[in-house]
């Protein structure tokens, strides 16, 4: 897993909340936190809870993803190909079929559990979705 970047986290919290015009003072006080804490997020000098994160993010409207790992619809194409990168090749085909199935679902993990099986004729990786 990728180690987290809490300096780029903190900018790009900072670099949201400035673009919708929000005060330090004001997001804290929606999120029920002190205006020092939130400039310590915004410069990468406390690790917030994932319930603060998730809720910065709702209130900006970004997503996880963007806010964490500053992965958004215009590199997401890029970071696919770095970690298609660090994966064998010859696993390449059940990377792809494992995203090519969650984006045909809407995929929750809590929900659904994925199944992994070897085609005998193909010997090729058959990815699906049990419950």
């Amino acid at each position: 897993m990728k180690n987290l970047n809490y300096v780029e986290i903190g900018r790009r919290i900072k670099t949201k909340r400035k673009e919708q015009k929000l005060t330090q003072e004001k997001l804290s006080e929606i999120i029920d936190v002190s205006p020092s804490y939130i400039s310590e997020i915004e410069r990468g000098t406390s690790i917030s809870s994932l319930s603060t994160i998730s809720k910065i993010a709702g209130i900006l409207h970004i997503s996880l993803d963007y806010l964490v790992f500053g992965i958004n619809k215009d590199n997401a194409s890029n970071t696919f190909y770095e970690i298609l990168k660090t994966i064998p090749e010859k696993n390449h085909p059940l990377y792809i079929d494992l995203c090519e199935n969650i984006a045909k679902k809407k995929y929750h993990p809590f929900q659904n559990d994925i199944y992994i099986s070897v085609h005998k004729s193909s010997n090729r990786f058959v990815t699906g979705w049990a419950g």
